[in-house]
């Protein structure tokens, strides 16, 4: 069997179909691609944390207690515990909301126990030096430390 031999003009189809296949092939993953943008968005960078993002977000918050660091000088003798404050402060804001709502005024009790502890939390960034250590500076400690090998003396025993 003799094999026909491709002619100029075959040629030049096949070359064309195959420009065509591929061109058709690139809009199609184009469209894929632009599809599942619309579906799913575009992938957002990651947020970076430092220890700057940190303090401005923990100083921007309303529920200090989260980000305290109080000593026992600090927060004295409190005569009640944060955790016992925060339960009145739910409890107070399940029962009387809805008594509140109905009388058409503002629940102030549960802003009562809000406010004590802010009052006991609020400055609570302070324990050691906190804030100023992580805002300015890194601790770096670093210790020297003799090297006792095979160094007896190094002048030979001599003074």
């Amino acid at each position: 069997m003799e094999q026909e031999e491709l002619s100029l003009e075959l040629l030049e189809e096949m070359e064309d179909l195959q420009h065509d296949q591929s061109s058709e092939a690139r809009e199609d993953s184009m469209l894929d691609d632009q599809n599942w943008r619309e579906l799913y968005g575009a992938p957002e960078p990651e947020e970076k944390f430092s220890q700057h993002i940190f303090l401005t977000k923990s100083l921007d918050r309303d529920d200090t207690e989260k980000v305290t660091f109080l000593s026992t000088s600090e927060l004295g003798n409190p005569h009640f515990s944060i955790r016992f404050l925060l339960d009145l402060e739910d409890v107070s804001k399940f029962y009387l909301d809805i008594i509140a709502e109905k009388l058409g005024t503002k629940n102030r009790i549960s802003d009562y126990f809000r406010d004590k502890i802010n009052n006991i939390c609020s400055s609570g960034m302070s324990n050691q030096g906190f804030l100023h250590n992580m805002n300015v500076s890194r601790r770096i400690d670093i210790s020297r430390k003799k090297v006792h090998d095979n160094i007896q003396n190094l002048k030979g025993g001599k003074k």
